[in-house]
């Protein structure tokens, strides 16, 4: 665990190619991170918005699948719109091969 999270978040990614959902990704994860561990959102966050819904894995947003994910997405995937399920984010902790519903 990082002893200054809001250290490791506060400096803007940069990114000169042409993918519009590369930033908004990782803002996304962020703000979901920071709010999650109480942790200050960092401005340049807000500033990243994918043009359309997408799955942060790069599944189709339109069928089933996404349907259910978007059910279940952290609150801040909608600013951003950028869906992802919240089990994600525990990602390399132990409890990570839990069920995710």
């Amino acid at each position: 665990m990082a002893p200054d999270k809001p250290a490791l978040v506060a400096e803007a990614p940069v990114y000169a190619g042409d993918d519009p959902n590369l930033l908004p990704a990782i803002a996304v994860v962020v703000h979901a991170l920071a709010d999650r561990d109480g942790v200050p959102v960092p401005g340049w966050v807000a500033g990243h918005r994918s043009p359309a819904d997408v799955m942060l894995f790069g599944y189709a947003f339109d069928g089933p699948y996404s349907r259910w994910e978007r059910t279940r997405s952290p609150t801040v995937c909608g600013h951003h719109r950028v869906w992802f399920h919240p089990r994600t984010l525990d990602k390399g902790t132990p409890d990570w091969w839990l069920p995710w519903d």
